[in-house]
């Protein structure tokens, strides 16, 4: 069994490594550190699914570990929504669960003779509820990231200058052809005035006129 006080410091360092990381890679790896630190086994597998949804990787291994993805135990551990154990050999699971979805999972490997107890799942829990929200979060950063990556490629593509202001004139995000018109690198336009960017003899540009809704039949 686990010391508690050991584990809790792990799992306060591994928090704090989890909070800054933003690549599957960096996270899986801090993860197998932190399971080698708490239970000294004889080997970690963190799998994660990368990519294509189902399809599970393993990201990050400590030891010489003998249980893969399509295993007959990583198999059942994946399917489970719980700690899974095996007493001979001594294995320990805790399958990653984000918003009903696996994305992952984390194998213990005991040495002969090692007998993992309630306390031990108790810990294995709380490591696998942090690596599930920063797989989650890292998921979503990722999401945005290509969102952002699109509007840019598809705003670029655009002839015509584009800029978005808010209700007080700042700029949220403009083009590179409005950043070549206003002669400003695109990175720094996010939180600028467009007075401040635009001559003033452009301010006072008629504006089209409002067009009122049709009204319903």
């Amino acid at each position: 069994m686990v010391e508690l006080s050991d584990a809790l410091a792990h799992l306060t360092a591994l928090g704090r490594a989890l909070g800054g990381a933003i690549r599957f890679e960096t996270i899986a790896n801090h993860t197998a550190d932190t399971l080698t630190g708490v239970f000294a086994p004889e080997a970690v597998s963190v799998v994660l699914e990368t990519g294509q949804r189902g399809r599970f990787v393993t990201s990050a291994t400590r030891g010489s570990p003998t249980e893969m993805p399509g295993s007959p135990f990583f198999d059942a551990s994946q399917r489970a929504h719980e700690i899974v154990r095996s007493a001979d050999p001594p294995r320990l699971a805790a399958p990653l669960i984000g918003a009903g979805h696996a994305l992952g999972v984390l194998v213990l490997e005991g040495r002969p003779g090692t007998a993992w107890d309630a306390g031990d799942e108790r810990v294995l829990a709380a490591v696998a509820a942090q690596v599930t929200i920063a797989l989650q979060n890292a998921r979503l950063l990722a999401l945005l990231s290509a969102g952002k990556r699109e509007w840019e490629q598809m705003v670029d593509a655009i002839g015509a200058a584009v800029c978005i202001v808010d209700e007080r004139g700042t700029v949220h995000r403009a083009n590179r052809t409005f950043a070549t018109l206003v002669n400003t690198p695109v990175t720094a336009l996010a939180g600028r005035s467009w007075q401040i960017l635009l001559p003033p003899t452009w301010w006072d540009a008629p504006m089209l006129p409002r067009r009122e809704p049709l009204p319903r039949q």
